[in-house]
């Protein structure tokens, strides 16, 4: 133990050009999220969630990000 929570990056790569990663980290230990046993944990929204974007180019790339900007002033 480190004292901080340990992440992982988990990477997939597919044949057909499919690619999926993900980032885990351990749940805190101070019982900040501990539930009486028996019932189901309260879902706690993550301090910080990444916005990964990806293009072929950095034209490609610079209109995904305009896509995502458009999105989010739409939501």
């Amino acid at each position: 133990e480190t004292g901080r929570p340990r992440r992982v990056g988990v990477s997939s790569f597919g044949i057909s050009g499919t690619n999926a990663h993900v980032i885990l980290e351990q749940p805190p230990r101070n019982g900040h999220l501990a539930a009486p046993a028996g019932s189901p944990a309260p879902l706690a929204a993550p301090p910080v969630v990444p916005w990964v974007i990806s293009g072929r180019s950095e034209e490609a790339l610079r209109a995904q990000a305009v896509r995502l900007r458009d999105h989010l002033a739409a939501e």
